[in-house]
């Protein structure tokens, strides 16, 4: 099948902030060198579906291709739904500078320079995540809001171009000031805006923080629903056929997975003297090695070497 071209930018499409970004002021040094596809624009390993091929720019279209990493279980599955035609979106992380925005006639903006970081796949790029902002001096990354923050102090300084700037005073409501955790009404709309700015920061990185620790219970999860299904299928409780259908059943409701295997008795009787193949002390020294053996020789390891067992499977 040939590979499917994603287009990273078109430069007459406003994007979802309202400006449009020049596609020959983006500069690809960076990229080119890593040109990492994420899923999702999430920063972790776990993220990392594959990467971007022939990456190109033909007038206003910046392009590339998605070479998937196929040994990845993640990856495969984007893929295939990328191949069957389900997810066609994709975005960019960028950096960049407000002093890189241009006012056009029309009143709308043009960023004119920015720095391509990454480039994710994702389901709804005409949504708020079609495109992820950094900051170009701190590289830390920006909110929607502090985006459009910044764009507003752009339309202001324009408008007020040559002129004093007159500062309104700024008052909020009881519940208003509870709700931001402010003790005393704000000076002036500057002095609300950084305690916003901070509120969207610390939401942002403790988002961030429950997303890896999400992905770090999955993870436990799944190893552990394997262990289980292993184990029911040594003892004779499934057959390999059903293997899938019980590690998907313990994957979402591991307690349901757990009492319903419980339930079905053994059908696979221990020998004594099994000698099981494998290291010089006759027991397996990883998963490998384990799932080498028989049936009978794994069911017999475990009864004998129920700490080695639990061993291979953290």
């Amino acid at each position: 099948m040939a590979k499917k071209k994603f287009v990273f930018n078109d430069e007459t499409v406003t994007n979802s902030y309202n400006f449009k970004i020049k596609t020959s002021g983006i500069i690809l040094n960076r990229f080119s060198a890593n040109p990492v596809m994420l899923a999702d624009h999430w920063n972790s390993l776990d993220s990392v579906i594959g990467k971007w091929d022939n990456i190109s720019v033909e007038g206003v279209i910046l392009s590339g291709e998605p070479l998937f990493d196929s040994e990845d279980a993640y990856a495969k599955t984007i893929e295939g739904k990328v191949e069957r035609g389900f997810v066609i979106g994709c975005s960019m992380g960028i950096s960049f500078s407000r002093d890189d925005m241009e006012q056009q006639p029309d009143g709308s903006w043009l960023l004119l320079r920015c720095e391509l970081f990454e480039v994710s796949i994702c389901a709804v790029p005409s949504n708020a995540n079609s495109l992820r902002l950094y900051d170009a001096s701190t590289k830390k990354l920006l909110t929607g809001d502090e985006v459009k923050l910044q764009l507003s102090f752009l339309d202001e300084n324009k408008q007020n171009e040559n002129t004093e700037i007159k500062m309104e005073k700024i008052t909020l409501s009881v519940a208003s000031l509870m709700t931001l955790g402010l003790n005393e009404q704000p000076k002036t709309a500057a002095e609300l805006d950084t305690h916003i700015a901070t509120l969207l920061q610390k939401f942002t990185t403790e988002q961030a923080e429950h997303q890896q620790t999400k992905q770090k219970l999955s993870s436990i999860a799944e190893t552990q629903s394997k262990a289980l299904i292993n184990e029911a299928k040594l003892a004779g409780k499934i057959t390999e056929s059903e293997v899938a259908e019980w590690e998907k059943m313990a994957k979402d409701n591991y307690s349901l997975a757990f009492a319903a295997l419980s339930k079905i008795p053994a059908k696979t009787q221990l020998s004594g003297g099994v000698t099981i193949p494998g290291s010089d002390s006759g027991n397996p020294k990883n998963v490998d090695e384990f799932e080498k053996l028989s049936d009978k020789a794994k069911l017999a390891f475990k009864k004998e070497h129920p700490d080695e067992y639990k061993a291979l499977f953290k």
